[in-house]
């Protein structure tokens, strides 16, 4: 469980008949994200309202509780979905009693990111408040529409903000006299295997180690060049990466970090028979966030997208098989 993200919302609450008061009031709520998984994030949570009544009386509302939110992607726009459960807290001067009842809740909002790991974040949520009659029957349904600003850790930079894909390929340099060509198994539509260097035996290695046949000098580090990269798929015809995928990108995360030098480009190569140009940018901005989160830099990322380009003299991704990543290492 790590640290994901905080957030400061203003509200505007649509309450129940059962309250006895004017439809709108006003309020705020805040709350810390924790990640439990890639997409699924626990977000303790307080609110607070008051009711205007007749004579200067009012009412107020305290609310607290526990909620889960489920990403449904991955992308500078992501919508999600929310739901839990908590407690509220009625101090009620009208009715000249105060009560403290269960409550649960069910929505849906929208994050929208911007630079520097802030964003916007809006929702929509139904509250029920099981307050036993207190307020003249079994229970009360608000509404509540939040909008406000949310900060994510490590890795909320947007996308969009990274430089624009370039069209240029960084030519793969011919291997040193010490390098030993290694096959790689892919597809036989896919590109000639890449070389791997070999070190001497001796201290090891200076920088982490990456496998997936990448070009590394004598001390194990990255060198600039274009390579594909067979370990990193996705879950079928959507921008979520597979655990060994996140794990491929962990390790080079590791491995770019030794070399700052270095820029990486991103290419995904989606489905050409299905219309996937757009899911090729969905999932090589997925690839960049996923690198941001382990720590490199969004300035030194770049997504690009090809769509249904041939990947073969002779022949064009039609098979999932054939959909595929490239990445482009290349020195500032």
């Amino acid at each position: 469980m790590e640290w994901d993200s905080i957030a400061v919302m203003a509200d505007y609450v649509d309450l129940d008949d059962g309250r006895r008061a004017d439809s709108g009031v006003g309020g705020a709520s805040a709350l810390i994200g924790l990640r439990l998984a890639e997409t699924v994030v626990l977000e303790p949570s307080v609110y607070w309202t008051v009711i205007d009544r007749p004579q200067g009386a009012a009412d107020k509302l305290v609310g607290a509780g526990v909620d889960a939110r489920w990403n449904v992607r991955s992308s500078a726009l992501q919508p999600f979905l929310i739901g839990g459960l908590g407690g509220e807290y009625a101090d009620s001067a009208y009715f000249d009693h105060s009560t403290l009842s269960p409550s649960a809740n069910l929505g849906v909002g929208l994050h929208a990111a911007l630079p520097g790991g802030l964003g916007l974040r809006a929702e929509v949520r139904r509250y029920f408040v099981f307050d036993g009659g207190d307020f003249g029957k079994g229970e009360s349904a608000d509404f509540r529409l939040r909008l406000g600003i949310e900060y994510r850790f490590g890795g909320s930079a947007s996308v969009d903000s990274m430089p624009a894909a370039t069209t240029s390929v960084v030519p793969v340099a011919q291997p040193a006299a010490d390098e030993v060509p290694v096959v790689t198994p892919l597809t036989p539509s896919l590109p000639s295997p890449t070389t791997v260097s070999v070190a001497p035996i001796g201290p090891a290695a200076a920088c982490a180690s990456v496998s997936g046949g990448f070009k590394v000098d004598v001390d194990g580090c990255l060198l600039p060049q274009t390579t594909p990269a067979p370990g990193i798929n996705f879950i079928g015809e959507s921008d979520q990466l597979t655990s060994i995928a996140q794990q491929n990108l962990a390790q080079l995360a590791r491995a770019l970090a030794d070399r700052p030098q270095l820029t990486l480009t991103v290419v995904e190569y989606a489905n050409p028979l299905r219309a996937l140009d757009s899911l090729s940018t969905q999932r090589a901005n997925a690839i960049c966030l996923y690198l941001v989160r382990q720590g490199v830099e969004a300035r030194r990322l770049t997504a690009g997208e090809r769509g249904s380009r041939s990947v073969g003299p002779n022949s064009v991704a039609t098979t999932a098989e054939a959909r595929w990543v490239q990445l482009h290492l290349e020195a500032q």
